[in-house]
């Protein structure tokens, strides 16, 4: 297994914010207006939307999506795209994980719809990241290397991306500081007011009429609202989402063309 795909596998066996996940979909509005996401984040999927973007004879101007997240290079990657193309981004039910470190604050204006949900579980800079590796391969030091050397990579190009868009790459992992951990241990992810949101970088966002209240899809353990950070979280030497290891993840020897590099959208 390549290098590249040691962080898959790493990301593949995070806890999620969703059970089960239907097929990918992308589609165009009848009026040609809005890009419409629906579903975990896929390449096929993805290039599909940029292929209804480049036949566009008058180009989008929203992106509407309700997705669970994915990739985290699959969300760089549409969230540069986002960004290049000017688009709005509009939350219909949810936008979590990767959905919420890449593309949400990649738009030019953002909506968070009423009861829609946006949550972050961690990113590149997260703690447990040496505990996982000791965790998925206890007696493979090479492999254990290569996914650090490529966790090292992930956050540099994290970085790259989030100062291409003006936000601070803290966004991600705000909720992991050890007080949170303590007061909601095992939760699935954490949001943020939109004051908060201001003080990251979000800018243009858009609320119901009647504020935004996210709605809990989940009864225990519960998502839970974080607060700004000016700095990362230390490393701990346990894996915060309780994982287990039994076997390589899904994907794990995916071919190497699997994923764009989202420093080239």
């Amino acid at each position: 297994m390549s290098t590249r795909y040691l962080i898959a596998a790493l990301l593949a066996v995070l806890c999620t914010a969703a059970a089960a996940e239907d097929p990918a979909r992308a589609s165009l509005s009848a009026d040609g207006g809005t890009l419409q996401y629906e579903g975990p984040l896929a390449l096929d999927t993805i290039r599909q939307l940029e292929l209804l973007y480049q036949q566009s004879t008058v180009k989008p101007r929203e992106l509407q999506i309700n997705s669970p997240g994915g990739d985290a290079r699959l969300g760089m990657y549409l969230g540069y795209l986002v960004h290049g193309w000017g688009l709005d981004v509009r939350v219909r039910e949810q936008c979590a994980s990767s959905c919420a470190n890449y593309v949400f604050p990649a738009g030019r204006e953002k909506y968070l719809e009423d009861g829609s949900m946006l949550l972050w579980h961690g990113g590149a800079l997260q703690p447990d990241w040496q505990a996982i590796i000791r965790a998925r391969w206890p007696h493979e030091p090479a492999r254990q290397q290569a996914a650090r050397d490529d966790i090292k990579l992930w956050q540099q190009q994290e970085q790259t991306f989030y100062g291409s868009i003006g936000v601070s790459q803290l966004i991600t992992v705000c909720g992991q500081h050890e007080q949170w951990r303590k007061a909601v241990p095992q939760s699935v992810g954490f949001d943020y007011s939109p004051e908060d949101l201001a003080r990251f970088g979000i800018r243009g966002l858009h609320l119901p009429p009647g504020g935004w209240q996210p709605h809990q899809r989940w009864n225990s353990p519960a998502f839970f609202r974080a607060a700004w950070c000016d700095k990362p979280p230390a490393p701990v030497d346990e894996v915060l989402c309780g994982c287990k290891f039994d076997q390589d993840p899904p994907g794990a020897s995916a071919p190497a063309a699997a994923t764009p590099s989202p420093t080239s959208p």
